[in-house]
Order: C-alpha cells, then structure tokens, then sequence
C-alpha cells in the first residue's frame, strides 16, 4: 500500500468512526457534518501516526528506518489531503 493510499485509508476510518457518534437528518445535514469532521478525522490520524513514530524512533533505527520514512510519508500525506 502506498503512503497515500494508507493516508486516505486512516482518515477514512477515523472519519466513518466519528460519522457513526453524529446521526444525519438530511443531505444538507451531511455537507455541514463532513465539513466538521473531516479535519477532527485528519488529526486523529496525525495523532496515531506520530505515535507511530515515536514507537520506531525509540528503538533500533537501522532495523526500522524503512518503516520510519513509510510512516513519515504517511504523514505528509495526511496533512495534504
């Protein structure tokens, strides 16, 4: 999975996670909802990642650096969407 994929794929579930505590009345209501929370969903995200990060950056970098720049891709693509 590329770090985009796996960017969107993170956003997704927290955004849908999030969807579910909000009920929705009508279309209009469903604008204005990921309006809200789209950016919550996106921090979640960046939330989950740095954690991540700070796992593999507290233990032997040299086993872990591929994942370390996978995540940190991850990352910057979250922060772009």
């Amino acid at each position: 999975m590329t770090p985009k994929e796996k960017a969107n794929e993170l956003v997704v579930e927290f955004y849908g996670k999030i969807c579910n505590l909000i009920p929705v009345n009508d279309g209009n209501e469903r604008s204005e909802r990921f309006r809200i929370i789209q950016p919550i969903a996106k921090k979640c995200a960046l939330i989950s990642v740095d954690e991540i990060l700070n796992a593999i950056a507290n233990t032997d970098i040299n086993k872990f650096e591929f994942g370390f720049h996978y995540w940190k891709q991850i990352k910057k693509e979250i922060q772009q969407l």
